[in-house]
C-alpha cells in the first residue's frame, strides 16, 4: 500500500484547533511566536514536576499497525539528573497501553536519547550514545510496528537511524496504534515543538 499521511500540523492556525485535545498537568502548553522552525508559530510545553505532562494529542482511528511520528523539537532546558523528558508517545488509548515512546534522559550527568517499548508483556529500553543539546532544533522521528514476533521500534534523529529494535511481540498492548501525544511528558523542563507529521511510512527530516 502507498504511504498515507495521517496528520500534519505546524501550529499555523495559532491555536490547537487541528488537534483532538491536550493533556496538561503540573505544567502549561501554549501556541505562539516561539522562534518556530518554519512559519510563524510553534508550541511551547513546560512541566514543573517530575511527573508532569504538557502535550497535544491526535486520535488516528482504528487499524493502524505501523505508525511514524516526526516532530521538530527544541529543548529549552535539558533533563535534570536522572530524570526524563518525553517529546513523543504512541498508545492504544482504548486499552490505555503505551506501545512506544522516545525521551531524553540525564543518565548520571550524560544526556542521551532512549526509546522505550512494549514487548513480551513487559517494558524494555534501548539507549543511544548521544543526546540533544539546548537550543537546537532536532528532527525526531519514532516508528512503531505492531506484530507478533515481527514488531519493531526505530528512532531517527535528523533523518539518520539512531536506534532500531526488531523481533518484538507487542500485540498484547492493543489491536492497533490509535493515539499519539507530542510535547513534553515528565520533566521538569521546557521544549518547543513544530512541524508535526504522522504517517504510515518513513517521513524524514524537514
Amino acid at each position: 500500500m502507498p504511504p498515507v499521511t495521517l496528520f500534519e500540523s505546524g501550529y499555523e492556525t495559532g491555536d490547537l484547533s487541528e488537534w483532538d485535545g491536550k493533556h496538561v498537568w503540573t505544567g502549561a502548553l501554549s501556541v505562539g511566536l516561539f522562534q518556530p522552525h518554519h512559519g510563524a508559530y510553534s508550541s511551547r510545553s513546560e512541566t514543573t514536576g517530575r511527573w508532569g505532562r504538557a502535550m497535544t494529542f491526535k486520535r488516528l482511528g482504528g487499524g493502524q499497525q505501523v505508525v511514524y511520528v516526526r516532530i521538530l523539537v527544541r529543548f529549552e532546558t535539558l533533563p535534570e539528573l536522572n530524570t526524563n523528558m518525553y517529546p513523543i508517545y504512541m498508545y492504544n488509548i482504548d486499552d490505555h497501553n503505551q506501545f512506544a515512546g522516545v525521551f531524553a534522559r540525564n543518565m548520571s550527568g550524560k544526556i542521551i536519547w532512549i526509546v522505550n517499548y512494549g514487548s513480551g508483556g513487559r517494558w524494555n529500553y534501548k539507549n543511544a550514545a548521544s543526546g540533544p543539546s539546548v537550543g537546537v532544533w532536532y528532527s525526531v522521528e519514532l516508528m512503531c510496528r505492531r506484530g507478533q514476533g515481527d514488531g519493531a521500534v526505530k528512532l531517527f534523529i535528523d533523518g539518520v537511524e539512531l536506534l532500531s529494535v526488531t523481533g518484538l511481540d507487542n500485540t498484547m498492548f492493543g489491536p492497533d496504534i490509535n493515539f499519539v501525544l507530542v510535547g513534553l511528558g515528565e520533566g521538569p523542563g521546557v521544549v518547543a515543538v513544530d512541524c508535526v507529521e504522522i504517517s504510515t511510512d518513513y517521513i524524514g527530516s524537514e
